[in-house]
């Protein structure tokens, strides 16, 4: 009675049948938590008791205690091994890519940081533009590489392309400081001695000085219309006023304008064009700007009894315009900076006491010639003398985009 307080006995245990066998049952049907009963025989076989544990979860768990003790260990050690190397990983993966990355930005900073210090003005000194990042493989880091170098590269070109376009300017402003100099100076004195003329009753000399202070003021606004001109052709979309143009009638016109120069100059002017040309788009009053100035430019390099002549004909798609002189030529030396603005040239074609040329005329016609999709070159012509030729297509579409 006192072992039937502390356990519930099942059923069965009481009966002959639970000394035929071991019985194990996990369920709580008999017991709460299961049991486990096996026989016990004397030595001579005869049953003498019965073995009976329950409840037999918690025995199993008694057993299994040590080993579960022992699996939460292992899984902590794992998971704790597993964090180290992970964070170990993480490490050395982590600098195997910032590695690069610190070397490109390092090379990045030794090109941009004196230009960073130029553009701010608080510093000077000359970027590395020669830096480029060694590239290897080819992934995303090496890409980035590639790119980093290609935009190095654009800088580099368009740092050359500012240093080209400061130097113009420079010597655009002293150029154009040095031409309008002379002449405002020139101007001045003129008109100081028109005023020193008119106090002494000199009335003579007072238009001759005002005479020629007009023609200095015409060679200023004719320099400042030039510069302008030049600038709007040579900018990023030359503004050109697209017309049909007869071709015939134009040279005619140009002709009649430079044939009173050509008499005083004793120089014989012709035309030689066919009337059939076609009818183009152009911009008519740029074209007769175009071939005045290669006229002048022949008639004033011209000797007494020489020729001139202006000829006009189809070639393929192209219009082809030449102006030939039978002048002293052209030194091969100099062709090269012929267009080039205010190049006067230190031989025969100076200005030949006509002082009042700007130097723009060519680099003007060329910009006119290039506004229309076309081209201005310089040759010798046969015989002794230059050749202007002017280029461009009939076809609109192949002209100006």
């Amino acid at each position: 009675t006192a072992l039937d307080s502390m356990f519930s006995i099942p059923e069965f245990v009481n009966s002959e049948e639970a000394f035929d066998d071991v019985v194990v049952d996990f369920s709580d049907e008999a017991v709460q938590g299961g049991f486990a009963s096996a026989p016990l025989y004397d030595a001579v076989g005869f049953p003498t008791g019965l073995l009976l544990v329950q409840p037999l979860t918690r025995s199993l768990d008694l057993e299994l205690m040590e080993s579960r003790s022992a699996f939460r260990r292992s899984i902590r050690i794992i998971a704790i091994v597993s964090i180290m190397m992970a964070l170990l990983l993480g490490v050395l993966l982590t600098l195997w890519l910032v590695r690069p990355l610190r070397k490109m930005a390092n090379i990045v900073h030794q090109m941009g940081s004196p230009i960073i210090q130029q553009a701010s003005g608080s510093g000077a000194g000359a970027a590395n533009n020669s830096l480029r990042i060694p590239v290897k493989g080819s992934d995303e880091i090496a890409v980035l590489g590639h790119t980093i170098n290609n935009m190095a590269d654009r800088v580099e070109a368009s740092l050359e392309t500012l240093r080209e376009s400061d130097l113009m300017r420079r010597e655009l402003v002293a150029n154009v400081g040095h031409d309008l100099r002379t002449p405002l100076a020139a101007m001045k004195a003129h008109l100081e001695e028109a005023v020193r003329y008119q106090g002494e009753g000199r009335m003579d000399q007072v238009h001759s000085s005002l005479e020629s202070a007009e023609r200095q003021v015409e060679y200023v606004t004719r320099l400042v219309n030039d510069l302008f001109e030049l600038s709007r052709l040579e900018g990023a979309s030359p503004h050109v006023h697209l017309e049909q143009v007869l071709l015939p009638e134009l040279f005619s016109d140009v002709l009649d304008m430079h044939r009173s120069d050509a008499e005083r100059r004793q120089v014989i002017l012709s035309g030689d064009f066919e009337q059939e040309l076609p009818v183009i788009q152009a911009d008519g009053v740029r074209l007769i700007r175009l071939i005045s100035n290669l006229l002048s430019n022949a008639l004033r390099h011209t000797p007494t009894g020489g020729s001139v002549t202006l000829s006009a004909g189809v070639e393929a798609s192209d219009i082809v315009i030449t102006v030939t002189d039978t002048g002293e030529g052209i030194d091969p030396e100099i062709k090269s900076m012929l267009f080039e603005r205010y190049y006067r040239g230190d031989d025969a074609r100076t200005r030949k006491g006509e002082g009042h040329r700007t130097g723009l005329g060519l680099a003007i016609s060329k910009a006119i010639a290039e506004a229309h999709g076309g081209s201005l070159t310089v040759s010798d012509a046969v015989g002794g003398g230059t050749r202007m030729i002017v280029s461009f297509p009939i076809d609109l579409d192949d002209r100006i985009s």
